[in-house]
């Protein structure tokens, strides 16, 4: 699929971010967070092409409060320290209609290289929809408080939503 080119806003009302990690080896906890703001310049192909994007770390929710308020503490996210998760594309590629966009997230000082691929992607004028996934390991970000037998240290990041080109 070729998507045409210009500026692409990812609307967060309509967007977010979903977590999957395991948690004392046999449950596996689902929380989300809140893209804040994202955007996409397309070039002529995807050679030239960037994406960039911030989650807002204090929107960690999970669904259960008291988890939810140690994993923003300063044992893990320190949201209060850094607000956001970034990410910025370092290269984007296509091969066979599939996308994938590697690039850096950082978390306060910290980065790890993540690759996601776009599951699935349909352009209709001026919009388009999106899933997009990766996976990384927890402490690349120094996210490393509790063993991986308490909490799992494999975290899998399933980013979906829409965006408008302007």
């Amino acid at each position: 699929m070729t998507i045409p080119s210009g500026t692409w806003t990812i609307d967060p009302t309509h967007s977010s971010i979903e977590l999957t990690v395991k948690h004392f080896g046999f449950g596996t906890a689902r929380p989300t967070m809140r893209i804040e703001r994202a955007a996409a310049t397309v070039g002529d192909d995807a050679t030239t092409s960037t994406l960039t994007g911030s989650a807002a770390t204090a929107t960690f929710d999970s669904g259960n409060d008291k988890r939810d308020q140690h994993v923003r503490s300063d044992d893990f996210l320190d949201a209060d320290n850094n607000p956001m998760i970034d990410f910025a594309s370092t290269s984007i590629s296509e091969s066979g209609g599939v996308y994938s966009v590697a690039g850096n997230l950082t978390l306060g000082t910290t980065s790890t290289p993540a690759t996601f691929t776009v599951d699935s992607l349909d352009v209709a004028g001026d919009q388009a929809t999106f899933v997009a996934t990766t996976a990384l390991d927890r402490r690349a970000l120094n996210v490393n408080k509790m063993p991986g037998f308490i909490i799992g240290n494999t975290v899998a990041i399933r980013v979906s939503g829409t965006a408008t080109r302007s």
